[in-house]
Parts: C-alpha cells; sequence; structure tokens
C-alpha cells in the first residue's frame, strides 16, 4: 500500500486483510531503494495506491508489480481478487521491515494474532468509551500505526488523521488535538517534549487527552515528571518492545502516582506475554542479577522474511512447565525485582535509538570506512 494517510489508508487496509492477502506498507517518505527492496523480497502482488503514488512508483529502477488506483475502488469497482486461503489469527497478515539497525532493513512477518493481543489487552486495561477519539498519526511502516488505525475503529470510536506536515508544527498539532477533542494518543517521547517546549496556548487545553502513549523513545524521568506536571489526571502509558514483538511491557503514571518520581517505575508485560532475562550463559537469571530481555508468547513476530537470520534472534526454550516456547533476544539487558517489576540497564550491543529509528554503531562505522575519503 502506496497512500498518504488518510480516510484512504482505512478502505486499502481492510479491502487487503479481507481480500486474505498480506499487508505491506509502503510509506511515501521511505528512500526508492528501500521501496524497491520492500517490494522485491515480499514479493508484493498488487500495489494499491493513487495517481501521483503510482506517477513516482513507475520512476523506480525496480521490477514493478500492477498497480490499483484507489480511485478506481472508491468508484465500487472490484479490482482486488479474492484469495481463496483460509483465515485465521495465526496466518501472516502483515509484513513490516525494521528500521535497519544492523544495516540493511530486515522484513518481519506478522499475524492477525499479535495486533488483537495488544487491543484486547488496551481496551480492557483503560477502557475506551463512547466519546473517546483516537489520534492517527505514526506513519504507516511503524508498527503502532496499526494500534492507531484500529483502537477506535473496532470499537466503533472516532479516529483523527493527522497528516505529518500538521504533526511536526506543534501550534498546528495541538490545535488539531482540541479541535477534533482528541483523547488517545500515541506520541513518541521527542515530540511530548516538542509539545512541553512550545509556546502555543493551545497545549494548556490538552487535559481533555486521558491516555498518553509514549513508545519509539526510551522515555526520560524529566519527561516523566513534565508530563505529570502538566497532565496530572490523564494517564501515561510507556511502551517498551519492537518490530518483532510489538508493545510487550509497559509502566504507568496515573492521577494516583506520586506527584513526582524519583526513577523510572518498573516495567510490566501485556497479558499472554512471557519474559526471560537470561545471563551470557544462557542460563536464568536471579532476582537482581541483570540478564538479556527475551520475549515470547502472542505478541512475537513469526519470524524473518530471510529465513538464514532467524536462528540468530528467535530462540526456542524451556518453559517452567517443560514446554518448548520461541522467544525473541531484545538485545537490552534489565534486571528483575523481587516484585517481578523490570528495570532496563542498557544495550547488550552497540545499537542506540534516534528519533524511533535503531542504529547500529558497529555497522554505522564500517559504513563509514567504506567511502573513499575516509580512512580507517
Amino acid at each position: 500500500m502506496f497512500l498518504e494517510r488518510s480516510h484512504q489508508t482505512y478502505l486499502a487496509l481492510l479491502a487487503t486483510l479481507r481480500s486474505g492477502y498480506i499487508y505491506v506498507p509502503l510509506e511515501r517518505s521511505l528512500p526508492k531503494n528501500l521501496i524497491n527492496k520492500i517490494i522485491k523480497e515480499c514479493d508484493i502482488s498488487w500495489v494499491i495506491s493513487d495517481a501521483e503514488g503510482i506517477a513516482a512508483l513507475e520512476q523506480a529502477e525496480a521490477e514493478q508489480p500492477p498497480f490499483i488506483d484507489i480511485s478506481e475502488v472508491l468508484q465500487g469497482e472490484e479490482l482486488l481478487p479474492e484469495i481463496n486461503t483460509p483465515r485465521a489469527a495465526a496466518n501472516i497478515a502483515m509484513i513490516f521491515f525494521t528500521s535497519g539497525s544492523t544495516g540493511s532493513p530486515k522484513g518481519v512477518k506478522h499475524t492477525q494474532l499479535h495486533l488483537l493481543n495488544r487491543l484486547h489487552w488496551i481496551w480492557n486495561r483503560f477502557a475506551i468509551n463512547d466519546q473517546d477519539v483516537v489520534c492517527q498519526r505514526a506513519p504507516l511502516n511503524y508498527l503502532p500505526s496499526m494500534w492507531e488505525l484500529f483502537a477506535g475503529l473496532l470499537k466503533g470510536n472516532r479516529t483523527l488523521i493527522l497528516s505529518d506536515r500538521i504533526v511536526k508544527d506543534p501550534k498546528s498539532f495541538t490545535e488539531a488535538l482540541v479541535k477534533y477533542g482528541v483523547t488517545w494518543i500515541n506520541i513518541v517521547p521527542s515530540l511530548l517534549n516538542m509539545l512541553f517546549e512550545s509556546k502555543s496556548e493551545a497545549i494548556e487545553k490538552l487535559q481533555q487527552i486521558r491516555l498518553w502513549i509514549t513508545c519509539g523513545e526510551k522515555l526520560s524521568l524529566s519527561s516523566l515528571n513534565k508530563h505529570r506536571e502538566k497532565f496530572p489526571k490523564s494517564t501515561l502509558l510507556n511502551d517498551y518492545g519492537a518490530t518483532e514483538v510489538n508493545g510487550v511491557l509497559y509502566f504507568t503514571s496515573t492521577a494516583e502516582s506520586p506527584q513526582r518520581f524519583t526513577r523510572l517505575p518498573a516495567f510490566q508485560s501485556i497479558a499472554n506475554v512471557a519474559v526471560r532475562l537470561l545471563d551470557k550463559q544462557g542460563e536464568k537469571c536471579k532476582p537482581y542479577y541483570p540478564g538479556q530481555i527475551h520475549i515470547g508468547g502472542s505478541s512475537i513476530a513469526k519470524g524473518y522474511l530471510d529465513q538464514k537470520i532467524n536462528q540468530q534472534k528467535f530462540v526456542v526454550l524451556s518453559t517452567p512447565e517443560g514446554k518448548r516456547q520461541k522467544y525473541f533476544a531484545m538485545g537490552d539487558w534489565a534486571y528483575q525485582d523481587a516484585t517481578g517489576g523490570l528495570h532496563l540497564i542498557g544495550r547488550f550491543d552497540n545499537i542506540v535509538k534516534i528519533r524511533g529509528n535503531r542504529i547500529d554503531l558497529n555497522g554505522l562505522g564500517e559504513k563509514i570506512k567504506r567511502l573513499p575519503s575516509v580512512a580507517d
């Protein structure tokens, strides 16, 4: 799907899933070489786009699959043939690409099960009501965009879709949130900090937002306390996850929380998610001993498109009941306190996050060394 985020996004996405196809988002802002890579590796059958998008893709160097013009779909023409494939929550339904932390983005195969598990957990935990309005602002190539697109739709709530142009301007962004009465919003911490620094008077009117979800970057203690000060009656849900596992760990700040935090709260797992901490020898860690986070359960992906790299990150471990279960090695270190809460320590490798994008410093260094003007 190669579309700007709009009401057409819903039409194309629902048509794709209901017809039995696998959804692959092609964000307009992606570089052409990455778009070509995604089309080739996913062996895409059809591209749903508009006239502008089709013209842009036709200029790409790679061989292109057939196009479907969304405007013709809106006229009622049946252009997407249905596949005679049994529909099941465990079937592959989506492919999202990582941000390329090791130098090359990897395609990750997801089922509907992990998305439904996330949505049912958040609906039950935070009780969406008839008056709630959900904001959709994440780029389509990021997995949280699916939370935003379906959290309101499947409950019959209104969803406000904001363009990148509005989101990047704090004044326009806050005014739109106020104007349309948004009450649920998913936001990266750097954007939240931009709102704090904004001089727009509209930010004082954002008390209407009762659930703030932060993800994609580390939330600092100062940002948590600023949010607590600015919006004392709202709930902040801070998520931890990755493209391979969706949002699986969380902590919250609510009206009942301390007026000021002295440290970040411990993380907990969402429903139907298993967490293991293993040391460098692969042994289970005792409380307060650091280990690498491994995630299993309903939120884990099927695996990568490239089967050769699956064994590097997806491992099979024995459960306390003696069963064998697949886990994903996150690459982050943490320790578990006496109550079972998880406290993040740092990375197992040299990967950092910049505006939600994972950057491998080792891989970046190797790329720089290849430049003819750089000496080792």
